[in-house]
């Protein structure tokens, strides 16, 4: 019954697929629908805010403009597993769909718009989107546990090959060499075929060809002159068809921008890590008496020797007897605070002088030395494009990559970064180095031995279609640290959004009740209707008693737990109206007939004790 299911599933995976995307569509708008209704009890303790039409007519917009932009950003793409990617889609997606709404609230003129409302239901937004595609993940598993992936590489590259593939995929995954004589009969068997030859052109052809042909999904590495013709601009000579393709650099105008961000975060930088520069310093000092940074000749940009700056993790003279030579994995030359600096990267804090020197860039192709350069340029002619900008502390192969990456392929990602390169896109990769730094993988050296190859046989491939049971995942994007902290991350900004739309607000009540009017006093004429939340007209002649400013310096001077206790009696006293209209009179600071009207509207919600009580927590810090 399972294995007649489980043939159930791969022959309608498509269906599956479509029904699942679906799925996603309807929980995304039905939970936008719970943000905002979430965010409005919060901040305003009523369901419909702007009014009951007008709610909806919002939440349709809302949901529709968060829908389009999610599908511009793939985030419905099926083959992203990423954590990360569908994390970083979710926030700049609610930001700008909440930005969309603030100006269109700003052009309907809604006087009751706060912009803690928005970070309320931003958090709630991004809490709703990763809950959906935990689910919808789930759900992917289902389907693609039953399906097979083939990975066609070197026999030499066998075992890494086949560890990068099973931490993207969800399936069952197999390797099958270029030169084995059944590749076509493992072919005909895959759901997916990871094509990862880069030396036999020929054969890459062909199996390109063949997948197309039967309609098989394939992954393949790019080659140099494919990356070349990346958003080649389509023309024609008569009526031939033509590319035009741009080499790689930058226009005069990045260049600037480039160097202007350059300076300003190497500045910040070097700021920054100054106090840990000084206590490792003194740490490699003490453990051998040697220099605490060492300089190193690298090639910077048109290949113009430089010299870099790192702090010193090799015993001195590391090379006096190997030579210029790649750090092995568990190097004996690495001292002990060496291997602490290097798996943190704090060894390449000290490049931040680089970068400010004009040396280096905060991001671009990781700097090389002349030796190796040399060897590079004769083994891959196309490495000279990657000297068309200046190296950088962090790269892209950096983030995408491992230490013992091919050469190779490092210079595929540095070339892509040339073609794609724009200030966002180094900002996402500043982003991904934090992750990296967490990286135990990415940190190591080129590893001595490797594990000898093993051939696929037939009969693996039929016990693997055969059995259609879910084996121990290998791929986890959504594992449960990793969701457990971001929502708990997105409460805490609902929480501190609350805490701070409401904190300042019963502090300048406290304020407005501690103020002392006298008896005698003449008030001009109050126009105060709660029911339609008017603005005292009287408050527009009159002085400022109390500025906002004040107000604030109170506000920071408070505990949390005084806080938290002041905003929950306010919220269960006063009604939404009274709220609003207090929140109205706070603005600008609070003149003398708006105090008279604050006070009002305590007395008749608090008696005496509570309004000391009250008065006690805003003035005991």
């Amino acid at each position: 019954m399972n294995e007649m299911y489980g043939k159930y599933v791969l022959e309608n995976k498509y269906k599956f697929v479509l029904l699942i995307q679906i799925l996603e569509a309807v929980l995304i708008i039905l939970l936008m629908y719970v943000s905002m209704h979430a965010a409005n009890r919060l901040v305003y303790n009523v369901e419909h805010p702007f009014g009951y039409y007008r709610c909806r007519l919002y939440w349709l917009i809302a949901a529709s403009l968060e829908m389009i932009l999610l599908s511009a950003r793939k985030y419905f793409n099926f083959f992203d597993t990423s954590f990360l990617k569908s994390i970083s889609k979710s926030v700049e997606v609610v930001f700008m769909v909440n930005v969309a709404m603030i100006v269109l609230l700003y052009f309907s003129n809604s006087d009751e718009v706060t912009p803690y409302y928005f970070l309320i239901i931003g958090g709630f937004q991004v809490m709703s989107l990763l809950s959906v595609k935990v689910f919808s993940n789930r759900l992917k598993e289902h389907v693609f546990q039953r399906q097979l992936s083939i990975v066609i590489g070197e026999e030499a590259d066998r075992n890494m090959l086949l560890e990068a593939v099973r931490k993207q995929t969800l399936g069952r995954v197999l390797f099958v060499s270029g030169k084995d004589r059944r590749l076509y009969f493992y072919v005909d068997k895959a759901d997916y075929v990871y094509l990862l030859i880069t030396s036999d052109l020929s054969l890459k052809e062909q199996i390109i060809s063949y997948c197309e042909l039967h309609d098989i999904q394939m992954f393949l590495v790019p080659e140099s002159h494919e990356i070349t013709m990346r958003d080649a601009v389509l023309t024609q000579i008569s009526d031939v068809p033509l590319f035009a393709i741009e080499g790689y650099r930058l226009t005069e105008a990045q260049i600037i921008v480039k160097r202007c961000l350059d300076i300003f975060l190497s500045l910040i930088g070097i700021i920054l890590v100054a106090p840990i520069l000084l206590v490792v310093g003194i740490l490699i000092k003490r453990e051998d008496k040697g220099p605490v940074f060492y300089v190193q000749a690298r090639c910077g940009r048109d290949q113009i020797p430089f010299s870099m700056i790192k702090l010193r993790s090799m015993v001195p003279d590391a090379e006096k007897w190997t030579g210029e030579v790649l750090a092995e994995k568990d190097d004996p030359r690495i001292t002990k605070v060496g291997k602490w600096i290097r798996k943190t990267r704090i060894d390449e804090f000290p490049q931040f002088f680089n970068v400010f020197l004009g040396h280096m860039s905060i991001v671009g192709p990781r700097p090389e030395r002349p030796v190796f350069v040399t060897e590079y340029l004769h083994r891959y002619p196309e490495y000279v494009h990657r000297f068309a900008v200046k190296p950088g502390i962090t790269g892209l192969a950096q983030v995408l990559s491992n230490y013992t990456t091919t050469p190779q392929n490092k210079l595929k990602f540095d070339l892509m970064y040339i073609k794609k390169y724009s200030p966002g896109f180094d900002l996402g990769i500043l982003i991904k180095t934090v992750g990296v730094l967490f990286s135990k993988e990415q940190a190591q050296g080129v590893s001595k031995t490797e594990e000898e190859p093993r051939p696929v046989e037939v009969a693996e491939l039929a016990a693997s279609l055969k059995n259609t049971r879910s084996r121990k995942r290998t791929c986890k994007p959504y594992s449960r640290k990793k969701v457990v902290a971001i929502w708990i991350s997105c409460l805490v900004v609902v929480v501190a959004g609350t805490l701070l739309r409401y904190t300042v607000l019963t502090i300048s009540v406290m304020e407005a009740m501690s103020v002392e009017i006298p008896i005698n006093e003449e008030m001009g004429e109050e126009i105060l209707v709660i029911e339609e939340e008017d603005i005292p007209t009287a408050s527009l002649n009159e002085s400022v008693m109390l500025s906002a400013l004040d107000i604030s310096k109170k506000v920071d001077n408070m505990d949390s737990k005084s806080k938290i206790h002041s905003v929950f009696l306010l919220l269960s006293n006063l009604s939404r109206k009274e709220l609003l209209l207090v929140e109205r009179l706070h603005q600008g600071g609070y003149t003398l007939q708006e105090i008279k009207i604050i006070q009002d509207i305590m007395r008749e919600n608090f008696n005496d004790a509570e309004l000391e009580g009250l008065k006690a927590l805003a003035f005991e810090n």
